[in-house]
């Protein structure tokens, strides 16, 4: 939810079991939509929502699974997504060009878009990460750090 991953489904999410005890096991099949046009925070509902999600949206489920130490996994996820995450994008930048384009929005029916601006994929990175951290922000995630 943190990255805004639109394809996040039930199947890429499993659990390890060590005796009677369940653990989320590690998140695989993962990357950010949030690069694109039009792209939600999650495919998976979380409270009935997919975007706008709010800390408070995940405590009947922290509740009903007796997740321990959410506050403090949260900030580190946080901590890691704000300060740590911004390091590759300086060496998604040395590597050859990749650019993203945006297209124009189309209003007529049977009007293709066109391609208007380009930008280089670690700046729309960057970008994108600036208006998650405020999104985050807004919903309540910071107070957690």
């Amino acid at each position: 939810m943190v990255i805004a991953h639109e394809d996040m489904h039930t199947k890429n999410l499993s659990v390890l079991t060590e005796g009677e005890t369940l653990y989320m096991s590690p998140l695989y099949d993962i990357a950010t939509t949030a690069i694109y046009q039009g792209s939600r925070e999650t495919a998976l509902l979380i409270n009935g929502k997919n975007k706008n999600i709010r800390p408070q949206d995940f405590y009947v489920l922290v509740d009903l699974l007796e997740v321990k130490h959410f506050d403090e996994e949260v900030s580190q996820i946080l901590v890691k997504y704000t300060h740590k995450l911004p390091e590759y994008f300086n060496k998604i930048e040395k590597l050859p060009d990749i650019v993203f384009y945006k297209r124009s929005r189309t209003h007529s029916p049977g009007r293709k878009p066109r391609l208007i601006k380009s930008i280089s994929f670690a700046e729309r990175l960057r970008r994108k990460h600036q208006e998650r951290m405020r999104q985050l922000d807004k919903a309540g995630w910071y107070k957690f750090i």
